[in-house]
């Protein structure tokens, strides 16, 4: 099974957030429609993209799991202003909760490692994924964008947990089933 460890939002904010997406999406030049824009549903923050994990893992997960959100109090979080990676995904940062998401995820990162899984080799970079392309559409152009889309700020929101996810891949596209929430002090 495919797997990854997020923070999840509230039916709430990802509705903000998408109605804040379908404005932004008719602001961003994608003429041969090769972005392709995370839906409601989807909105979260990776902590760690785990992959394949097979069901013997599942256990030994969720001890780490469990025991690493045990050192973490819950924090306020918020979310601000977007950005891209290479032209190939458009994501929004984050404006507070910065230092509490990278300790959180470090912990997370250093406890999968010590049963097995691989370090990731990239510096953690905390971002709400909204919409990808498989190839480079050459079409993202952020400084182009009206002001108060580019810099937009959504509300803080309390993050009391984290979420072990399946990702089961479809023809409707990636499809979210939440495993296990793991509660932080």
């Amino acid at each position: 099974m495919r797997l990854f460890i997020a923070i999840e939002f509230s039916p709430e904010l990802r509705e903000e957030i998408q109605r804040w997406m379908r404005s932004l999406a008719d602001e961003i030049p994608d003429p041969e429609h090769r972005l392709r824009w995370v839906k409601d549903e989807q909105l979260h923050l990776t902590l760690k993209f785990l992959g394949e994990v097979r069901e013997d893992q599942l256990k030994p997960l969720s001890q780490v799991l469990r025991e690493r959100t045990r050192d973490h109090m819950s924090f306020s979080l918020s979310a601000a202003r977007v950005g891209h990676f290479g032209g190939r995904v458009v994501w929004l940062g984050l404006e507070t909760g910065l230092d509490n998401v990278a300790s959180l995820a470090k912990s997370i990162e250093e406890g999968c490692a010590s049963i097995g899984f691989t370090l990731e080799n990239r510096r953690f970079h905390p971002h709400i994924t909204l919409a990808r392309s498989k190839v480079n559409p050459g079409t993202i152009r952020l400084a182009n964008l009206p002001l108060h889309l580019r810099q937009k700020s959504f509300p803080p929101f309390r993050v009391t947990s984290i979420s072990l996810i399946q990702s089961t891949l479809s023809a409707r596209g990636s499809l979210y089933e939440t495993l296990e929430r793991f509660p932080l002090s």
